[in-house]
């Protein structure tokens, strides 16, 4: 975990050392900013994303932290991919993961996860009805207390997209406009903080003969009752939906979005016509250079037009919705190496093979 007090430019570390460094999901408290919850483990589905140890919380702005639950008695989800808090309760949170074991026989079982004491204890939730599941995407509306949405996948036709009007005791499959659930995989959700009926879902392919392209981007404009595909065929050559998924939407203008998985994407209409905005291969420090697999975007309502993007390669930052882009990463000491080795004729010599940079 780091922290930036100056937007970006530099970072400092503030998480103990003992604890994971893996880091899945982050949210903060809408009713006291110095309140946030870190859940640990990877939730990309990749070979190299690794399990952690359980969700933490800090009181104090990121100073210190305390575990919470631990992963490996089944309290929460090994890999966890999202932690949202209620913006009517804090008290509230719900979290989702993903596991490569079976529920009932392994540590490492997904699922989404319910806490009503502040993180203290946690209750698995099953909004398909039929148990084994994964969670990838949970948003609370900020307009309507109790209602909230969350992604799943699951074997066949419980995949989708899921709604609950009651805080999460009842859950809805949202299906009207969307494709075939088992065509369903990872889906990123967000919804526009400036119209809450407002959503969108960013949503990897599941057909094997498609697997880890976009199976679409799907707008609802009534809170999640009908949906809309308004990709096009702009995302043709997009990839890796499985393992680089982000969305998110413009505080203060509902039609306009950004979304990736290798590059990013932005629509000012609503989907209606998109463009490229970051380019993988363009040469380091250009305008239009942001490192590929995006993992995470943030539009902050203090600055309309600013763009956050966490990715394999640190952070990038835009200040025009993703015309140009600046690298953030100055201090962020987050190299993954694959390989390490030791001149044998000096053991002072040494260096590393690290993914992708």
């Amino acid at each position: 975990m780091w922290k930036s007090s100056d937007g970006g430019s530099t970072w400092r570390r503030c998480w103990p050392a003992r604890a994971p460094l893996q880091i899945g999901a982050l949210a903060l408290d809408p009713g006291d900013a110095q309140v946030l919850y870190c859940g640990t483990g990877e939730a990309n589905m990749s070979a190299d994303s690794y399990p952690g140890d359980g969700v933490y919380r800090s009181t104090n702005g990121g100073k210190t932290w305390r575990r919470l639950a631990s992963a490996k008695n089944n309290a929460v989800p090994p890999r966890i991919g999202v932690i949202a808090v209620d913006p009517f309760d804090s008290n509230h949170i719900l979290l989702g993961g993903i596991g490569f074991g079976r529920l009932s026989a392994s540590h490492d079982s997904g699922g989404l996860y319910r806490s009503q004491d502040r993180g203290a204890t946690w209750t698995r939730l099953d909004p398909l009805g039929i148990g084994s599941h994964w969670c990838h995407a949970v948003v609370f509306d900020p307009s309507k207390a109790g209602r909230v949405f969350a992604t799943v996948t699951a074997q066949g036709a419980g995949s989708g997209i899921y709604r609950s009007d009651d805080a999460g005791a009842n859950w809805r499959h949202l299906t009207n406009g969307l494709p075939p659930a088992e065509r369903i995989g990872r889906a990123g959700l967000a919804i526009a903080p400036s119209n809450p009926k407002l959503l969108y879902a960013f949503v990897a392919d599941e057909h094997s003969d498609n697997a880890d392209l976009l199976l679409g981007v799907f707008k609802t404009s009534d809170g999640g009752n009908s949906w809309t595909d308004v990709a096009g065929t702009h995302f043709r050559s997009e990839r890796q939906i499985g393992y680089g998924n982000a969305i998110a939407v413009h505080p203060g203008d509902p039609q306009q979005l950004i979304c990736g998985g290798v590059d990013l994407h932005v629509s000012s209409d609503g989907g209606t016509s998109w463009r490229k905005v970051s380019r993988w291969n363009a040469q380091r420090g250009t305008s239009h250079y942001a490192h590929a697999d995006h993992h995470a975007l943030v539009m902050p309502a203090a600055h309309p037009g600013r763009v956050y993007s966490a990715n394999d390669g640190g952070v990038d930052l835009s200040d025009d919705m993703g015309g140009t882009w600046h690298n953030r990463s100055n201090g962020l000491a987050v190299t993954m190496f694959y390989d390490v080795d030791v001149a044998q004729t000096d053991p002072t010599e040494f260096g590393g093979g690290a993914q992708d940079n």
